[in-house]
């Protein structure tokens, strides 16, 4: 090999080096940032008011973003949404709500169910369940029922009918 061969080998042996480096040191500053938010997810102290900081965000996200409207929603989807693990996300909505997980999405699944009513009289309780998230209309009576006090059904006619309670 001439010389000129060996200046571009060893040049371009030295940019890919440099370029590894750079993404060596950019992976390891998102990864030591990544823990950092992690940390605050678990912080040290008062575990009373990092339960309570943890519902009000899980509380905030469901709001805002409606992943419950997905039918195969989970605690571990929203755990990782929210950067904690399952066990503290579930301890959090247990103590804050007096609910499980399941009954706490439901909860925003039968609400938005009754948001949609009232805006469109026409949906029948099967579409109501299919578009709030829920994956029968089993599930949704029940729910709807535990929560409202009343089927689907009789809460709808009693809307329809102008009814002003507060279910």
């Amino acid at each position: 090999m001439n010389t000129e061969t060996l200046k571009l080998l060893l040049f371009g042996s030295s940019c890919i080096a440099l370029c590894l480096a750079g993404i060596s040191v950019y992976l390891w500053i998102r990864l030591r940032g990544t823990k950092r938010r992690v940390d605050r997810a678990f912080p040290p102290g008062d575990i009373k008011e990092s339960e309570s900081d943890l519902y009000i965000r899980s509380c905030h996200y469901m709001a805002e973003t409606r992943p419950y409207l997905n039918p195969d929603f989970t605690i571990s989807d929203l755990s990782a949404s929210l950067l904690t693990n399952t066990a503290y996300l579930s301890k959090a909505i247990n103590q804050m709500s007096g609910r499980n997980f399941r009954n706490y999405v439901n909860y925003y699944r039968v609400n938005y169910a009754k948001e949609l009513f009232t805006k469109d009289k026409t949906l029948t309780v099967k579409q109501l369940a299919s578009i709030s998230g829920f994956s029968n209309t089993t599930s949704f009576n029940n729910a709807f029922k535990t929560l409202c006090g009343d089927s689907p059904g009789a809460w709808c006619k009693k809307t329809r009918m102008g009814w002003t309670g507060k279910h």
